[in-house]
């Protein structure tokens, strides 16, 4: 859903996180929490001002994805930030991002590819990496419960939370009789 890139593909909606304090746009776009200012057809100012931690930042990428609309491909511009925050600001658009779609012939309109854009993809990889597991996490636990329980039975969730074993995690599975032996 989100790759480390240096520039944006072809096609997709720049979206760029704008702090408070630089030169005022002639429209009154001043960077504040909550605003938005489309440049043009491809490219969406998203207010940051204040945005200084981890947490603070993960708002700001979910306020981007928020503001992308319907647009399928979009690239959040981190560029020029230090990597712990470009990365805090591709897990928020991640987590906004995500939709449980198991059940949908079609997946809905709204950002299906994300671009982080970075100044070096590289040097920020380990620390998307570590991201990326948390979020794999959260994503499962999601669809785990979105699901609805005539398709997640008992059977079905032992399963899926058996395959964590290839992760290393340890699962035991309890059977029926033994759990009203307890």
């Amino acid at each position: 859903m989100l790759r480390l890139r240096r520039a944006a593909p072809a096609g997709a909606l720049l979206l760029r996180p704008v702090l408070e304090g630089g030169p005022p746009h002639p429209s009154g776009f001043a960077g504040r929490p909550g605003e938005i200012l489309d440049i043009g057809p491809r490219e969406r100012w998203v207010g940051a001002d204040g945005a200084a931690t981890p947490a603070q930042w993960e708002r700001v990428g979910a306020e981007c994805i928020a503001a992308a609309g319907e647009a399928g491909r979009v690239a959040l511009d981190a560029r020029g930030l230090p990597d712990a925050v470009a990365v805090a600001l591709g897990v928020g658009a991640a987590l906004r991002a995500w939709r449980f779609t198991a059940l949908q012939g079609k997946p809905p309109p709204g950002p299906r590819r994300i671009a982080l854009l970075l100044d070096d993809p590289e040097r920020a990889r380990p620390l998307w990496a570590r991201a990326e597991a948390g979020l794999a996490g959260t994503f499962l636990a999601r669809e785990l419960s979105a699901e609805p329980a005539n398709r997640l039975t008992p059977r079905v969730f032992a399963r899926r939370l058996k395959a964590l074993e290839a992760e290393g995690l340890s699962v035991q599975v309890i059977k029926p009789a033994r759990l009203r032996r307890m």
